[in-house]
């Protein structure tokens, strides 16, 4: 066993934090944290585990909550637990004894085994310790939401996304095995190249799915402030900016999770947006930018137009050849043509057959592993633990759809929504804690926790004097 070089430093971070700020900080660093999926603290060189960052990072943050509770600083007047994903966790919970019931009775896919019986193992404790950890940082998160004055969530989306890029880029000009020994720490992760020889990015998580599970929901989000900023009449550069820096590390990245994401939010959008999009103010404002600002400098500038038409339609040639291929590719993965989109078909129908086997309480969670999270549960958990989990995610995205033109509803509908689709569809990894951090970010919208508690209030204010 061992500690690596990135995880001392994160310890000793973490710990001061933890010692002389508040617990809002140690949140931001909690969610920053969050996105280094592959960066281990500790290296357990025997069984050839690690033990990730964000875990303890995390762990020292619920321990800050729980003090905040204790000394009556944080409150839980305002955190309404009791909801579809309590009750989901219940039932996972209740479910671990299933493997037992089904044991030597049902053949499913595992990561140890292509196909084996099932049967109670340490996965199925490891499994259920990861999603609890996850939930645990979900209430603490809530709890911050609910009794802090501010969090400004917008901020560290920002400092973490542009980390994680550029440190991708890092990646892919450098030898990987210098930013692997700094960044990449744990055992699992994975390096993948392009036909040119060059790694594919994964930035700071294991491969390349997870990297785009990480920053698709982030490049919507920021497209999404960039409309509202237009309907504002307001130009948010560093968002623009940070929207392309993710266009084009995707690109890079190549993974098929981030044009399925963006296909399906590409349709979503359209249908949230297109009253806005054609009213007569919008049409004015683009004729007007049009006429008098593109036609007054193509006049006056002929020679320069054309050279950036031609550099435009160029560029669009080439986007379009990259994309148009990448598409081909998802469709034919949709439609289980190539390697990898059979063995996602062939996982997918035979876990589904499972779970319509099982209808009612599936075979237990943590018994075995599909490319998919909708199929994965639906077979472990069945429909008494889907049916929570779907009411609690409709529930959310509805109110926070018909509110959308409500302070940070919009942005926040996406950035949820584009993780989940991402999840149940190609990245099983409903264990990284930032999408934890999300779903209180839309449970306290959904809720409406502005804070009203005058005590409470003024308990922060003095804390922040």
């Amino acid at each position: 066993m061992y500690f690596t070089l990135i995880g001392i430093v994160v310890l000793i971070i973490t710990v001061y934090l933890f010692l002389f700020t508040r617990t809002r900080t140690l949140f931001y660093f909690t969610f920053f944290m969050s996105a280094f999926t592959a960066t281990s603290m500790i290296n357990l060189t025997n069984s050839r585990n690690s033990i990730l960052c964000y875990y303890i990072v995390g762990s020292f943050f619920i321990v800050k909550v729980i003090y905040e509770l204790i000394i009556k600083r944080y409150t839980l007047k305002k955190v309404k637990i009791l909801n579809g994903l309590f009750y989901f966790m219940v039932y996972v919970t209740i479910s671990l004894v299933l493997p037992i019931v089904y044991s030597k009775n049902t053949l499913v896919f595992t990561p140890d085994s292509p196909f084996t019986y099932i049967s109670f193992s340490i996965q199925n404790v490891t499994q259920y310790l990861y999603l609890l950890f996850a939930f645990i940082i979900y209430i603490a998160s809530y709890i911050v939401f609910t009794n802090e004055i501010k969090v400004n969530m917008k901020k560290i989306i920002d400092v973490t996304a542009f980390t994680i890029i550029i440190l991708g880029f890092l990646q892919f000009f450098t030898y990987h095995i210098y930013f692997d020994f700094l960044f990449r720490t744990n055992y699992a992760h994975l390096v993948q190249y392009l036909e040119t020889g060059l790694t594919r990015i994964s930035s700071v998580t294991n491969e390349p799915s997870m990297l785009a599970l990480f920053i698709t929901p982030i490049c919507v989000y920021y497209f999404v402030n960039i409309i509202n900023g237009l309907r504002k009449r307001k130009l948010y550069k560093f968002d623009i900016a940070m929207f392309l820096m993710i266009i084009i590390t995707s690109l890079l990245n190549r993974s098929s999770s981030f044009y399925l994401a963006i296909a399906i939010i590409f349709i979503v959008l359209i249908i949230d947006l297109l009253k806005e999009i054609f009213n007569k103010k919008n049409k004015e404002f683009i004729q007007e930018v049009l006429t008098l600002k593109v036609y007054k400098y193509v006049k006056n500038n002929k020679f320069k137009s054309i050279i950036l038409i031609i550099i435009l339609i160029a560029l669009l040639f080439v986007l379009f050849k990259i994309v148009g291929y990448r598409f081909l590719i998802l469709a034919l993965k949709l439609l289980g043509l190539d390697d990898s989109g059979s063995t996602r078909m062939e996982l997918f129908s035979y876990h589904m057959g499972i779970f319509l086997k099982n209808l009612f309480t599936g075979v237990g969670f943590g018994t075995l592993r599909s490319n998919d999270l909708l199929s994965m549960w639906c077979a472990q958990v069945g429909l008494i633990g889907m049916i929570p989990i779907i009411y609690y995610f409709t529930s959310r995205f509805i109110y926070l759809f018909r509110n959308r033109n409500e302070e940070n509803n919009r942005s926040v509908f996406y950035l949820i929504l584009t993780s989940i689709i991402i999840l149940v569809t190609s990245v099983p990894e409903p264990y990284f804690i930032y999408v934890w951090i999300y779903m209180a970010l839309g449970d306290s919208l959904y809720n409406k926790r502005d804070i009203s508690n005058k005590t409470i209030d003024k308990l922060n204010q003095e804390f922040n004097s």
